[in-house]
């Protein structure tokens, strides 16, 4: 999309791929969350960390607010009359780092339970 919009060619096509992806991502993140807040004792303790711990200011600023909020405004935006090119631009860029976010969110606060139980003494 940023090619394109950069080389003066039509996007209405992949504005609206866009819209549907981004709706796509959020269920997924929403989904990814409860799922794993109720697998497990280990992956609920992760998902507190992303959420509540020392991850959630990545999670909450970075995945959240930059890579789903601030690009959804961007598209209610294109919806009601247009949006200048330069933030589309920027509203694509931020998809990317809150994609990257929560990657690292998800890696970096997970948890796992031991394969083989502690034997006890």
């Amino acid at each position: 999309m940023v090619i394109n919009l950069l080389s003066g060619h039509e996007i209405d096509l992949m504005e609206s791929w866009a819209r549907i992806l981004l709706l796509a991502y959020g269920f997924m993140m929403v989904l990814y969350l409860l799922t794993m807040r109720y697998r497990s004792h280990a992956a609920a303790a992760s998902i507190g960390r992303m959420v509540k711990g020392d991850m959630a200011t990545l999670f909450w600023g970075g995945a959240v607010m930059v890579g789903f909020v601030y690009p959804c405004i961007v598209n209610m935006m294109g919806l009601a009359g247009g949006v200048a090119p330069g933030v589309l631009v920027a509203a694509v860029l931020c998809e990317g780092l809150g994609d990257l976010s929560m990657r690292y969110c998800i890696l970096k606060s997970a948890l796992y339970a031991p394969l083989i139980p502690a034997r006890e003494i």
